[in-house]
């Protein structure tokens, strides 16, 4: 594979001036609310005919016969791969697109065997396209936050070290009912910002902050609800690569974003992209779950702000714990009240639950 391209990626300058502009008219100050936030990056550094390449081999791989894409075909229980996605109820409504969709960093998570070998150069484009995404992720990162005041790692130091990078092509053929049929249904991007290769934007990436930075930046750049038309005679393919925490680490709003006047409008956040495809195809916004209800806000602490998670918290285990136990005491009265067995097991099993519960 070649070696990524050894240029400067966005000089500093250029990706400040890029967010500070856009900052400045949606949000002049950390206490004032945004609204969308879609931005267009170009002097990036890449050059305008390595990008060719990576819309060529997008729309190669695509146009191969049907046989040769399902060779990287998703299996039933996998997203990654070539195919659609997963249908979960018989009520989903599906997306007007096919689609690749590939973790790429860090390198041991890859599953190379969905990583197409036609067109030959596939793989090594690829290879340095993710490089150079790297590089220019961190210095948006690092801009975002310089242009809050706050200091220019905050952001990527809550992705930890292992952040990951999934690329997802796309292609849309033409539809026949554009004006019924989405390309993509109504939804707001779980990463921390996403970074979009598509035709609207010459030899430029458009950059849309996702929901984890939405919650970083304590409700300041939001993460936009977006969707995808179709057309009825054109097709098209775009590339966008998800920057996203690393899973195991615990996100929130920057302490520095927090005052009087912008309390904090998210818990804290772990395994937030554990359960966002499922909400997406319900038409919801899981990012509403993370939210601090401001007016209880006066009346909770800082350090009562619970990490929020996809298990259920111990306060509903504690509410069900009553009914539990009166199950138990019933069905031991029923079939042997008198016996000292029936006794014995009533309170082993009530404290063998009651530890799983306390441990959970």
């Amino acid at each position: 594979m070649h070696k990524a391209q050894s240029i400067p990626l966005l000089p500093c300058w250029m990706c400040h001036k890029l967010i500070l502009d856009f900052s400045s008219h949606q949000h002049p100050l950390p206490d004032k609310k945004s609204s969308t936030n879609f931005n267009q990056v170009i002097s990036h550094g890449m050059e305008d005919s390595f990008l060719d390449k990576v819309h060529e081999i997008s729309k190669q791989f695509f146009a191969l016969p049907t046989e040769e894409k399902l060779k990287y075909a998703r299996t039933a229980y996998q997203i990654e791969g070539y195919g659609s996605d997963k249908v979960l109820t018989d009520e989903q409504r599906l997306d007007w697109y096919g689609r690749l969709y590939l973790n790429v960093f860090p390198e041991d998570i890859r599953k190379i065997q969905f990583w197409p070998q036609k067109p030959e150069c596939f793989r090594e484009v690829l290879e340095e396209y993710i490089k150079n995404m790297k590089l220019l992720s961190e210095s948006l990162l690092k801009a975002m936050a310089t242009s809050l005041n706050v200091e220019e790692n905050c952001f990527l130091d809550q992705c930890g070290d292992r952040q990951t990078m999934i690329a997802r092509f796309k292609f849309y053929p033409p539809c026949p009912r554009p004006d019924v049929i989405l390309g993509v249904k109504q939804h707001a991007d779980a990463s921390a910002i996403t970074i979009l290769l598509v035709p609207v934007v010459p030899y430029g990436f458009l950059v849309n902050v996702g929901d984890q930075v939405e919650i970083m930046s304590n409700d300041i750049f939001k993460s936009p609800m977006h969707r995808v038309v179709t057309n009825a005679e054109r097709e098209r393919n775009t590339l966008a690569v998800f920057i996203m925490p690393d899973v195991d680490v615990e996100i929130g709003p920057v302490d520095k974003l927090i005052n009087e006047e912008r309390p904090r409008a998210y818990k804290n956040v772990k395994s937030f992209v554990g359960f966002f495809f499922q909400s997406y195809q319900q038409g919801k916004r899981p990012i509403e779950a993370a939210k601090i209800c401001q007016e209880l806000h006066s009346l909770t602490t800082k350090s009562s702000l619970s990490c929020f998670s996809v298990q259920p918290p111990l306060t509903v285990c504690w509410f069900l714990l009553p009914l539990f136990v009166f199950l138990v005491v019933v069905a031991c009265v029923v079939h042997e009240p008198n016996t000292k067995v029936c006794k014995c097991i009533k309170l082993k099993i009530i404290q063998d639950n009651l530890n799983k519960l306390l441990v959970n």
